[in-house]
This record gives C-alpha cells, sequence and structure tokens, in this order.
C-alpha cells in the first residue's frame, strides 16, 4: 500500500506543477497608455499662419502601437451655430514602438485660419489595442485659441 500512496502523492504534485508550468499565458495586458503633453498647454494662443509646437511623451507598461493628435473648432462649444468660413481642422497619427516614446511636431496653422476656441486632442492606443479615453482624462483635451493674423 506504501508505493501506490507515494505514487499517488507523486502524481498529485505533477499534476499541480504542471498547472503552474512555462506554458500558461501570459498576463493580459488591460493597461491604457499614458500620455504627458508638455506643449502646446490649455489656454495658448496661436497667431494663424503660425506653427504650433507639439511635445508629448507616451508610455505604456507593455508596448505602443499609436498616437493620434485631432485638431478641431469648438465654435460655440460644438453648438454649430457659427459659420466658419475656414476653421483649422488637423489629424495626425504616429506609429509608435517600445514602451516609451516621444513626439516633437511642428503642426502649421493655415494664414486663412478662421480664429476661434479649438481642441487640441491626444490619444493613444497599445499593442493589445487598451486605448485611452475622456472619462478617466487619459486623452489630452487641451483648449487653444487661434487668433486672426495681424
Amino acid at each position: 500500500m506504501k508505493p501506490f500512496k507515494s505514487v499517488l502523492i507523486f502524481l498529485a504534485a505533477g499534476v499541480a506543477g504542471w498547472g503552474c508550468g512555462k506554458n500558461d499565458p501570459e498576463a493580459q495586458d488591460t493597461e491604457a497608455p499614458v500620455i504627458t503633453v508638455a506643449s502646446p498647454v490649455t489656454g495658448s494662443t496661436f497667431e494663424a499662419g503660425s506653427q504650433i509646437r507639439f511635445e508629448a511623451e507616451i508610455e505604456d507598461n507593455a508596448g505602443l502601437a499609436i498616437c493620434n493628435v485631432n485638431i478641431h473648432s469648438n465654435f460655440d462649444g460644438h453648438s454649430h451655430a457659427r459659420i466658419a468660413a475656414s476653421p483649422l481642422s488637423f489629424e495626425k497619427s504616429f506609429t509608435l514602438t517600445g514602451k516609451k516614446a516621444s513626439i516633437s511636431e511642428l503642426i502649421d496653422i493655415p494664414s486663412d485660419a478662421t480664429p476661434g476656441n479649438y481642441h487640441f486632442i491626444v490619444k493613444a492606443i497599445d499593442e493589445a489595442r487598451n486605448a485611452t479615453g475622456y472619462s478617466d482624462g487619459s486623452t489630452k483635451e487641451i483648449d487653444i485659441t487661434i487668433s486672426a493674423k495681424n
């Protein structure tokens, strides 16, 4: 009976060890990237015909994929009551790799851009498709103003 108990204990230990082996899938990444924008800052004013310097660092615990920048008018708080002749509209995606990336970009403002309030929005997605969001503040929405060209 002793050899039988020994075999049972050995098998039980083997089954328990098998469940904790190297074949286990890695823990699933559920964390969205973290964005730190150095420029522009909320409240900045830029003259039509000039440039906006965009400076940001994006970090992720596992691996970055994309950063998207969007600039659009915020005339009347999106009530769309004002007709804009030539509002600034900009969208660009940056392909990212690794766990940390820096972006430095000069964005041209057309000289005929309609003066007013604009949203400068920065979003990011990681390799596991975790995206930043508005509800938790991880997507950065920066209020800027475009002034008339002097």
